[in-house]
């Protein structure tokens, strides 16, 4: 009687791999090293309206991988909060307006996560806009002046610093505001705000050290914007206003008002 042949076995087949197959330490390695850059910057959307794609319209960092949050839910309802919670939110170059308008465009549930805002004084904060609203030659502008007149290096720096400083309070403010009213879901609010600007060490506040550095901010002059509670936000917004004012009179004396301004306008935000 003929015995049917040995039938050997088909190795089997390797489970594909994929970083959702991976082990869960691995995997969460990679995403911490991906979604956390630490400095994440909010801006305008092109079309100005909501994007359906929030994290690869308003929003930017050195890598822009966060875009991995996009590809499909599991990893979205899996990495958002960490993404929201650990990295360090920046506010847009400009008045307090653009900075409200683009922070708010992220989906409410994620402002809620957001527990770290950050903010750069500079001279990027005189935007274009704010330069043509500043310069325009009427008399109803801030600085309004006949037509081809020429204003002394004095008043224009003075005045670029108040701009400056006008811009600067409000948005420290806003910060305050989402620290009391919108920021993290936690009871605390907040739990930092890194104040930069150049040629200054960072300031790490707690959201209510910024609180009580902001309660006393008064009409003082350019260079006291703050009381001495705030002593060192005070010190760090005096050193860039100084600065800032140095680049403005080393321009004005070298190139003239009308180029300088131009030089302004022009100038990459990470020089200024």
């Amino acid at each position: 009687m003929m015995q049917n042949p040995p039938v050997l076995a088909l190795p089997s087949a390797k489970p594909k791999l994929t970083l959702l197959t991976l082990p869960a330490e691995i995997r969460n390695q990679i995403f911490e090293y991906v979604l956390i850059p630490g400095a994440v910057y909010i801006h305008a959307p092109p079309d100005g309206d909501l994007p359906i794609k929030e994290t690869s319209s308003i929003i930017s960092a050195p890598s822009n991988h966060f875009s991995l949050l996009a590809v499909n839910r599991s990893i979205y309802e899996d990495y958002a909060t960490c993404f929201y919670r650990r990295n360090t939110f920046y506010f847009p170059e400009g008045p307090v307006g653009y900075a409200y308008s683009y922070y708010t465009k992220l989906k409410p549930e994620h402002q809620r996560l957001i527990q770290h805002l950050g903010i750069r004084l500079s001279l990027a904060d005189l935007t274009p806009a704010v330069l043509d609203q500043m310069f325009k030659p009427t008399s109803s502008a801030p600085l309004g002046r006949p037509r081809g007149q020429q204003r002394d290096i004095r008043t224009f720096r003075l005045s670029c610093l108040k701009s400056l400083r006008q811009i600067w309070v409000p948005k420290l403010m806003l910060m305050d505001h989402i620290h009391r009213f919108g920021g993290s879901t936690d009871t605390e609010g907040l739990r930092s705000v890194r104040v930069e600007g150049a040629l200054s060490k960072p300031l790490l506040l707690t959201g209510e050290e910024l609180k009580v550095q902001l309660e006393k901010v008064e009409n003082e002059e350019i260079y006291e914007p703050f009381h001495k509670g705030g002593k060192e936000l005070k010190e760090l917004i005096t050193t860039v206003q100084g600065y800032a004012s140095g680049l403005i009179e080393a321009n004005l004396a070298r190139i003239g008002e009308k180029e300088t301004i131009a030089w302004m306008k022009n100038l990459p935000a990470w020089c200024r």
